[in-house]
């Protein structure tokens, strides 16, 4: 086809076509495809933009590392990217919704999906990013963190719990385990099996029950429960960063976990700053009507000097 009948298609060298939109495209194309973001990739036509489905994966395509940690290690065949694979049972797909709705969020701090894929008569995979096994518990198994550098990964936490909230996200089981430290010292909130979607009023009366250890979860979580139960995990994870310690939860108690949990009193160390103490106490309110949201908590006076665009941005 002719570009121009005036034109003589022979002394035509190149054609070059700039787009108006290039601001919505990476300005630089990596060579090995997989460690392309390709969930960051819009579609514009007009003023609609839709993002692209990743490309298709297969179990075959994938390198599983020989390990005993769950989930596994894994790299693709095709490059030298590390990756994490899981598996979900047949009909045990509400981790699969809960991390296609996270990869629509977009936040540096959460965990990344990067493919689903499932095998007949077997089970679902999710494929997602490798970041460290470096974890909050294993940074202050040693020693407890500064003021300076509990209130960095606070403050990362709280964007990244802020970011589920408003989809209508609990992640439940907030521990320091699951917040992982990447490569380059930043928080990335990860293991989302018993994440649900709830909304902040009406609490959630049949939620499904959950598989993990209690220490950091919310007294009212066993029954009806909301967003608030998040609250309750951070406060937690503050007082654990800044003193190596839960403060509700005893291991040398007669006690049982649970009942420490549901019936005992937060010993909170006293020589923390005073914000901080206040934060927490208020994050540890056993009535979560009365708890502060993950807002109120962005709003304390413990975050009074915090830039949270800086802090989205990664700029701190």
């Amino acid at each position: 086809m002719d570009l121009d009948p005036d034109w003589d298609d022979d002394d035509i060298a190149e054609v070059m076509v700039l787009s108006r939109n290039l601001k919505h495209w990476p300005t630089r194309l990596p060579t090995i495809a997989e460690e392309l973001d390709t969930s960051s990739f819009i579609a514009s036509s007009g003023s609609d933009h839709t993002r692209h489905t990743p490309p298709c994966a297969t179990l075959a395509d994938f390198e599983i590392i020989a390990t005993s940690e769950y989930p596994k290690k894994c790299r693709r065949r095709s490059g030298s990217k590390f990756y994490v694979i899981k598996s979900l049972a047949s009909g045990m797909l509400a981790e699969k919704l809960v991390m296609e709705s996270i990869r629509e969020i977009d936040s540096p701090f959460l965990d990344r999906l990067r493919w689903a894929f499932s095998v007949p008569g077997d089970c679902t995979y999710l494929v997602l990013d490798f970041h460290s096994e470096v974890t909050v518990a294993t940074i202050v198994q040693d020693n407890p963190l500064n003021t300076v550098e509990a209130m960095f990964f606070a403050c990362e936490l709280v964007e990244g719990i802020g970011s589920l909230h408003l989809a209508n996200i609990a992640h439940r089981d907030i521990t320091p385990a699951n917040v992982l430290i990447d490569r380059t010292g930043h928080v990335v909130l990860s293991d989302f099996s018993n994440a649900v979607f709830l909304s902040g009023s009406p609490p959630c009366h049949d939620c499904p029950p959950l598989s993990s250890a209690v220490e950091f979860q919310a007294p009212e979580i066993t029954w009806t429960h909301n967003l608030a139960v998040d609250c309750w995990s951070f406060g937690l994870l503050l007082h654990f960063m800044l003193t190596g310690r839960n403060p509700v939860v005893d291991h040398n108690s007669a006690l049982p976990i649970r009942s420490q949990v549901l019936d005992g009193h937060p010993k909170i160390q006293e020589a923390l700053p005073f914000e901080a103490t206040d934060l927490i106490i208020k994050c540890l309110e056993r009535n979560p009507i009365f708890r502060l949201s993950i807002t109120k908590i962005r709003d304390h006076s413990y975050f009074f000097n915090t830039d949270w665009e800086d802090v989205r941005a990664k700029r701190i």
